[in-house]
C-alpha cells in the first residue's frame, strides 16, 4: 500500500529523472544500457565528442558501518515510537532463494 500511494508521487517529481531506470516498471539494467548505446552512437552520428566513464559501485557499502547506518536508518525512518517501514517489512512474505 505504500509503495502504491509512493511510486506515482516520486516518478512524478521533477527530481526523477525521466533517464532513471532503477524503481521504474518495466526498466532494467538492460533498457539504460541500450538507452546510452543509443545516446553514444547518436553522438557519433551527429560527428560529437562523445566521453563515457562508468563507474562500478558495487563493493562502495563494504567498508559501511552497518551498526551506524542502522542507526541512522532508525533516526530518519522513526516518527514517534513507530518505524515508518515496519508494516512494509514485515508483511513481506517472498524470499531470495
Amino acid at each position: 500500500m505504500v509503495l502504491a500511494r509512493l511510486r506515482p508521487h516520486l516518478t512524478n517529481s521533477a527530481n526523477f529523472s525521466k533517464r532513471q531506470s532503477a524503481y521504474r516498471q518495466g526498466h532494467s539494467t538492460q533498457t539504460a544500457l541500450v538507452d546510452v548505446l543509443e545516446s553514444v552512437y547518436t553522438a557519433a552520428d551527429n560527428k560529437e565528442v562523445t566521453v563515457l566513464i562508468g563507474l562500478d559501485l558495487s563493493a562502495a557499502f563494504d567498508t559501511v558501518c552497518h551498526s551506524t547506518l542502522t542507526a541512522a536508518e532508525n533516526r530518519v525512518w522513526r516518527v514517534g515510537d513507530r518505524h515508518i517501514m515496519d508494516p512494509v517489512v514485515f508483511a513481506r512474505s517472498d524470499a531470495v532463494r
